[in-house]
């Protein structure tokens, strides 16, 4: 990925779109971003296989749309990174189907549970982006908007629909990210 990432981002320097003094920036923000696509069809073709394809990628766009906020555990390597990916989101997957189909209550619990976590340790900033305290409580503040929005969306599916797989591959995604943090806040420690 580094090697595409450093081609298209040199390309573009070379035309003036993107000033060279912020060349590394833009190299690693792509190789990010297609990690993420990577990463993200990887998970969805292990769902087909799986047959729970829009659980797992339930799971891991709940979990990406929090991370980008409340930050978490980063794994040591990209391959790494996209293997733990590819796990959570297909066994998530599965046990959401199944969850859904033998305890159906069991998304009410991933609900509570959700809402105690968020309470109790609440998103935390990212320190890569070097935030001012002012944007750290912006960041907090979109951070738990954000999950209280997907907390919402679970409750309503599981309310209103008969689609508790879903629900509960909410939940799991929201469970997931904030795991993150917590295994995060536990390293510093």
């Amino acid at each position: 990925m580094h090697i595409i990432s450093r081609y298209i981002v040199t390309s573009l320097c070379c035309y003036s779109t993107i000033d060279i003094a912020h060349q590394d920036w833009c190299i690693y923000a792509l190789e990010k971003k297609l990690y993420k696509i990577v990463s993200f069809f990887l998970a969805l073709f292990s769902g087909f296989l799986l047959h729970a394809p829009i659980e797992s990628a339930l799971i891991f766009i709940s979990t990406n749309f929090l991370r980008t906020r409340i930050s978490g555990w980063h794994a040591q390597s990209p391959f790494l990174c996209i293997a733990l990916t590819i796990s959570t989101c297909c066994f998530g997957g599965i046990l959401a189907k199944w969850l859904a189909s033998v305890v159906p209550i069991a998304a009410l619990f991933l609900f509570l549970l959700n809402g105690c976590l968020c309470l109790l340790f609440k998103p935390i900033d990212n320190p890569s982006l070097h935030l001012t305290n002012a944007e750290i409580y912006q960041n907090k503040k979109l951070g738990l908007y954000r999950t209280c929005f997907m907390m919402l969306i679970s409750l309503l599916l599981f309310l209103f629909t008969q689609l508790t797989s879903l629900s509960i591959s909410l939940q799991s995604g929201i469970l997931v990210a904030l795991m993150s943090t917590f295994i995060k806040e536990q390293e510093k420690s």
